[in-house]
């Protein structure tokens, strides 16, 4: 920590550390810790007229920080919010101070803060002024400076090889930025358009980890930070375990704030780390394909296959509607790796003499194809690898065989109508003749994601 943190001289004024519950406040100056994204929020009362709202931390000392919500009206909130960032320097006028409710669902949503106390600001009398920082260096400093202890954080192997105690906690985590991805567009299941960017995270445990951000505020923060040069302190994410890819990854929360280059030992080992790494292997292939494939409908889709030759991923959001799995029969064949004859079912051996008594294996194939649909159309005829099927169902092809005809039924509708990210392969095909010429396009389900609710 650096001294001149201690010997900082500070303007007089009020301090976050004065607030009583009787304080009148003209203004409080501080650094922004924390910025979220607009709201609107019905009122019971008066359901006919929504209210706007956004909350922001700010900082004054190093464990001196106070939640803040400014209500309004649309234009009220937009003008407020417009002026600042996270990390810029404000001056809050004439704030309400009220008491922490600690058993109210306002605190258990809301970002952890040392004080007994929170600010609120009401249109028009409440305002946020955007502060010149070269007068304030005693408040830049504290941009660094985590709200946590230097080593209050999990590394990213403990989330790996606790992954079972971790799921649905909430943790601290230091790490550096392998990759920023491009932002997306995602509708939850109440029809509302969310933004999420996905960052891919490592620390000097493991070189591989994925962090999904949803506040518009959080990912206009977070996308400026640089690949192997930024390096975060993270309070409050949320560890989740994704079914598809069978892998814990994080989520930010409405409790999450970040410290961009934390001034601590840990950060500047990382930091050192980070320089001097090599990747032992590039990104997952799915991952480079994902990022790649075009977004789109299955109506859209149609049409673009009847204007063009069209070989590529698509991504569309849609739902598994049929999907034939409830008997054995014909469902699933094994094909040898050495000579590509069909293995028995049963006694998982190759007819072909030449492979007899050798362990050569076998390839698993999925013979019915699946049909999904959008809110436009039904693309039927889906094909899907084994890897896919076996991560669906959550078992091997071989002991999903041993299951009887109601257990396979009851297992199809769990993820049947369910609503998903699809990653699709078309293959397109050409055959000519002299008299007329056709094309076949072929589609290969690849991947599934969540459509988070967040």
């Amino acid at each position: 920590m650096n001294d001149y943190r201690a010997l900082a001289r500070c303007p007089p004024g009020m301090r976050i550390s004065d607030i009583r519950a009787e304080s009148e406040i003209n203004e409080l100056t501080g650094l922004v810790l924390l910025k979220q994204e607009k709201r609107v929020v019905t009122s019971p009362k008066n359901p006919l007229k929504p209210l706007h709202v956004f909350g922001i931390i700010i900082r004054d000392a190093e464990m001196d920080f106070i939640y803040v919500t400014c209500w309004g009206s649309r234009e009220y909130i937009e003008h407020m919010a417009s002026k600042f960032e996270i990390q810029s320097i404000v001056r809050i006028k004439n704030p309400i101070v009220k008491i922490k409710n600690f058993d109210s669902d306002d605190e258990v949503y809301r970002p952890w803060t040392p004080s007994d106390y929170c600010l609120v600001l009401n249109e028009p009398i409440g305002l946020i002024e955007l502060t010149d920082e070269s007068s304030r260096p005693d408040l830049i400093s504290l941009a660094s400076f985590p709200i946590r202890d230097h080593n209050d954080f999990y590394t990213l192997e403990d989330l790996v090889v606790d992954q079972r105690n971790k799921i649905n906690q909430d943790a601290n985590l230091l790490f550096c930025i392998r990759e920023v991805k491009s932002v997306q567009e995602i509708k939850n299941r109440n029809g509302q358009m969310r933004s999420k960017l996905e960052l891919i995270i490592f620390d000097q445990t493991k070189d591989y980890f994925k962090l999904n951000i949803w506040d518009k505020e959080l990912i206009k923060f977070a996308s400026s930070w640089l690949v192997k040069k930024t390096v975060i302190f993270a309070v409050d994410l949320r560890l989740y375990f994704n079914e598809y890819t069978k892998c814990l990854e994080a989520s930010t929360t409405s409790r999450t704030i970040f410290t961009v280059n934390p001034d601590i030992s840990e950060g500047y080992c990382l930091y050192k780390h980070a320089k001097a790494c090599q990747f032992a292997q590039t990104l997952p292939i799915i991952d480079q394909i994902k990022d790649k494939a075009i977004k789109t409908n299955i109506e859209s889709l149609r049409k673009s296959l009847g204007q063009a030759l069209l070989s590529e991923f698509v991504l569309i959001d849609a739902v598994i509607t049929s999907f034939d799995i409830d008997s054995n029969l014909f469902l699933f064949s094994l094909k040898c790796k050495r000579c590509n004859l069909d293995v028995n079912l049963i006694s998982k051996k190759c007819p072909n003499q030449n492979c007899k008594g050798q362990d050569i294996g076998y390839t698993k194939l999925v013979n019915r194809t699946l049909n999904v649909s959008d809110h436009t159309s039904t693309l039927t005829g889906v094909k899907i690898s084994a890897k896919l099927f076996e991560s669906i169902v959550g078992m091997t092809i071989e002991d999903f065989m041993k299951l009887d005809d109601e257990a396979k039924t009851r297992l199809k509708w769990l993820f049947l109508f369910e609503r998903k990210r699809l990653l699709i392969k078309v293959t397109c095909q050409s055959s000519e003749s002299d008299e007329n010429a056709f094309l076949k396009y072929y589609f290969k389900l690849i991947n599934i994601d969540e459509l988070y609710d967040n």
